[in-house]
């Protein structure tokens, strides 16, 4: 397995817990603190919901058994809720992991955590599953024009959306975490994109922020009145994907400060004969990737080379080859006991489930 990548304390990373039991919530915040992690506890589950439709968080910490709304109820809610990136939620419980683990997987979460714990199993399987891209945050008080631009930005590999609906709430995120570029719309109710900007220049932060103006206006004098209120730079609205991808290409940098130039989905064109059973292929595919991360953990290397041989022989009948190519090299790996390999190969799985662009075409 290959050692985790220390937790850079420059960024503030937040974490939501959700754990009804006092000691538990002490010690999880005594843990988290110490190395440098924000933390907000909820009590219950619907406490939990709210506090996610509230704020932006890196990652959440999900028991199963609470007092109104259970944890696996408050899974399903949180994630039919978001609209762009889909942050990881990690089962936190004292319950079997034989017999909760699927039902907590099928809820929408991405692993298992068994109480009780020791803090340096927590802390590892916390930083095996923060995401480390950098953030882009969209500012738009327009649902639709937000949703596509937030779509449009999830399907990148290189980095990660967040959003708000007027400049207060983007000042807010802008101090709770780490944000490596905004793209600011001009005209909004409650506090207009152009009082935003200067507000977010005065807070101390890194000069270099991009913040783009988004805005229908044209001409020289509305990207000097953007370009006054501290904008980097200006795109036109309705904005364009070409130009979109542009602008971060432009400004975002990979974590380790390489230009992100596989910023692209990947097209895949299916039958559409078989239309219906996609989306719960690629769903069963996730569970595996997250499966294969528990196994490798556990040592469970013949486990793994059958989800492997299982995708060898499934994805090219879809129309997925890429998965059956993936599966067979895992397979591959399996047998040889290369565990690294396994790693960065189902790594390379979850990547392109998350970019994959199925396209269904008509049989003639």
């Amino acid at each position: 397995m290959s050692i985790q990548k220390p937790i850079d304390k420059n960024i503030r990373y937040r974490i939501l817990l959700a754990e009804d039991t006092l000691s538990n919530q002490v010690r999880v915040r005594q843990a988290l603190q110490a190395e440098g992690y924000e933390l907000d506890i909820a009590d219950n589950g619907s406490d939990a919901v709210v506090l996610s439709q509230e704020k932006h968080y890196d990652l959440i910490l999900m028991d199963i058994q609470m007092p109104g709304m259970d944890g696996l109820e408050a899974t399903r809610k949180i994630r039919s809720a978001e609209t762009a990136s889909r942050v990881p939620i990690l089962a936190f419980s004292a319950l079997s992991p034989g017999q909760y683990r699927d039902p907590c997987l099928e809820a929408g979460m991405d692993d298992y955590i068994h109480k009780p714990f020791d803090e340096k199993s927590l802390l590892k399987a916390i930083s095996r599953r923060l995401d480390r891209r950098p953030v882009v945050l969209v500012v738009d008080d327009s649902g639709e024009s937000r949703q596509l631009i937030e779509n449009q930005i999830s399907r990148l590999k290189c980095c990660r959306v967040i959003s708000a609906v007027n400049g207060i709430q983007a000042i807010k995120a802008v101090k709770s975490q780490q944000i490596a570029l905004i793209l600011m719309d001009m005209e909004m109710p409650v506090m207009d994109g152009y009082t935003a900007s200067r507000t977010i220049r005065t807070l101390g932060l890194s000069s270099e922020l991009p913040i783009i103006a988004m805005t229908a206006h044209a001409g020289e004098p509305e990207i000097r009145k953007c370009l006054k209120a501290g904008c980097s730079g200006y795109i036109h609205k309705p904005v364009e994907k070409t130009s979109l991808l542009a602008i971060i290409n432009e400004h975002l940098k990979h974590p380790e400060s390489e230009v992100p130039s596989d910023c692209r989905q990947e097209d895949v064109q299916i039958n559409s004969d078989i239309q219906e059973l996609i989306p719960g292929y690629l769903a069963n595919r996730a569970r595996d990737v997250a499966s294969i991360t528990r196994l490798l953990a556990e040592g469970n290397i013949e486990e793994i080379r059958r989800l492997g041989h299982s995708m060898a022989g499934s994805g090219g009948g879809y129309g997925l080859q890429k998965i059956s190519s993936l599966g067979k090299a895992i397979e591959k790996m399996s047998l040889a006991g290369d565990l690294k390999g396994i790693e960065r190969t189902n790594n390379r799985l979850s990547e392109y489930l998350q970019n994959v662009n199925i396209v269904f075409r008509q049989e003639g």
